[in-house]
């Protein structure tokens, strides 16, 4: 019979209790777990819920899987990150409603209202939605703030977005910024005017709080925050 060393044994143990979560709830990880134990979602799921949040008005709760034209929205009080496979996370606080369009493919996200901060991984193409302008970008961490379908606030926090009217699909403007260059959106006469405006609604705390696996697209947002923040 095969004799086993107290080492071995005691690392049988582990695993097995650590399979037995994990078959229990697959998406959440062990208590103390290294962040290079993370498993990626092979869609998108969302990984931290607090107060109201729903998908497809059915209540969330984390671990559960977000795929292609799910509704998220959050009650009052209320917030969420969703993680699309290994290229995002986005965060949405208190009374916001986001739509999952495209997930495998070409991802896109529509924020049909609300409060929403994305990371996305560098090099990856992916678009996100307003009903003023729709944002084009290959990796950064950028904000909105979506007010109605005519006014909107973005943040490009770091890397470089392109802005184009969500109805007629013309190219508003082209942002590159090293750290938190916030414009207000406001259509009016058939037009989207893009003003440049103070920094509001969000900070780098709630960027920081998702960076675990973002290291690179968020280098500066730690340094900064080291130096003072904004």
């Amino acid at each position: 019979m095969e004799r086993f060393t107290r080492r071995e044994f005691i690392r049988m143990g582990i695993g097995a209790a650590g399979a037995f979560l994990l078959l229990r709830n697959p998406y959440r990880l062990i208590a103390g777990a290294k962040e290079s134990d993370w498993e990626m979602p092979m869609e998108g799921r969302v990984s931290y819920v607090l107060g109201d949040v729903f998908i497809n008005d059915q209540v969330a709760s984390e671990g559960d899987v977000v795929s292609e034209g799910d509704v998220i929205r959050t009650g009052p009080d209320s917030e969420a990150d969703v993680e699309i496979k290994d290229f995002s996370i986005f965060h949405i606080k208190e009374s916001t409603e986001v739509e999952i369009e495209d997930i495998l493919t070409s991802p896109k996200v529509k924020v049909k209202k609300g409060w929403f901060l994305i990371i996305v991984r560098k090099e990856t193409p992916y678009q996100v939605y307003t009903p003023t302008v729709f944002a084009g970008v290959r990796g950064t961490v950028f904000f909105f703030k979506v007010y109605d379908d005519d006014t909107a606030y973005v943040c490009d926090c770091n890397g470089k977005i392109e802005l184009f009217d969500s109805r007629s699909g013309e190219s508003l403007k082209l942002i590159k910024s090293n750290y938190h260059t916030p414009f207000d959106l406001k259509r009016e006469g058939g037009t989207v005017s893009v003003k440049r405006t103070r920094l509001r609604y969000h900070e780098d705390n709630d960027i920081l709080r998702m960076a675990g696996r973002f290291p690179q697209e968020t280098r500066v947002i730690k340094e900064k925050s080291r130096e003072g923040g904004y």
